[in-house]
């Protein structure tokens, strides 16, 4: 019962309904509502894959990042309940990521020689490749049963990849991005202050939310870099 339960986004694992989850739940949805919305509608401009393409993209970093902000927020704002929402949040990455693989599958008129050959010779695909197969790797062993099955120790190195993932994604993003820059370059910085706080309380620090808003400028800094 308690494998059944996992699986359904509103619930607890012992069954029960979770108001909280179930917003977390329709906050993930609403990116790809409105896609489909704007589809229908015909607002999508004269290239609708290739805008669809992007806004998938976009939101799988927003989410992937939204994920590895869950422990740094948990711990300054003493919310613990922000865990629960740490699980469905990547899963929603890794579908929103699949879906701008499955976009840019049709942009290529669905050839396969021609994916693949896309993937190899251009390197930005290339990064990007990988961390969609690392993203779903992840996602495919995030329930409790692949825990058990793997155990502790390797579960724990297999999903520390996420930060590698998210490097990745990142990449992918700023080189393909062209003139927009706002966003990757925003998710740059996110990720700065992410990977500094996450330095900093392996060093005994950041225990005070003073310490964590320090770091702000900083991944300023790293976010200006990139952009440039």
């Amino acid at each position: 019962m308690k494998l059944f339960f996992e699986g359904i986004p509103w619930r607890e694992r012992d069954g029960r309904f979770s108001a909280f989850k179930l917003a977390c739940f329709i906050g993930l949805l609403a990116p790809g509502l409105w896609m489909a919305w704007l589809l229908a509608s015909g607002n999508t401009g004269p290239r609708p894959v290739d805008e669809l393409t992007h806004e998938t993209g976009r939101w799988a970093v927003w989410f992937l990042l939204g994920s590895l902000a869950i422990t740094p927020l948990r711990r300054l704002f003493a919310w613990p309940q922000l865990l629960k929402l740490r699980r469905q949040i990547g899963l929603a990455a890794m579908v929103y990521i699949l879906l701008h693989f499955a976009l840019y599958v049709v942009e290529q008129k669905l050839d396969p020689v021609r994916v693949v050959r896309e993937i190899v010779l251009r390197f930005y695909l290339t990064i990007g490749f990988v961390a969609l197969l690392g993203l779903v790797a992840l996602g495919a062993t995030s329930t409790d049963s692949a825990l058990r099955r793997l155990g502790g120790k390797a579960w724990g190195r297999l999903h520390r990849l996420v930060y590698f993932i998210a490097l990745l994604g990142l990449i992918h993003y700023l080189l393909q991005a062209k003139r927009e820059l706002y966003d990757p370059t925003l998710q740059v910085g996110l990720f700065g202050w992410l990977m500094l706080y996450r330095a900093g309380y392996a060093l005994g620090q950041m225990r005070r939310a003073w310490q964590a808003w320090l770091l702000a400028p900083l991944a300023g800094l790293l976010a200006a870099a990139a952009e440039t």
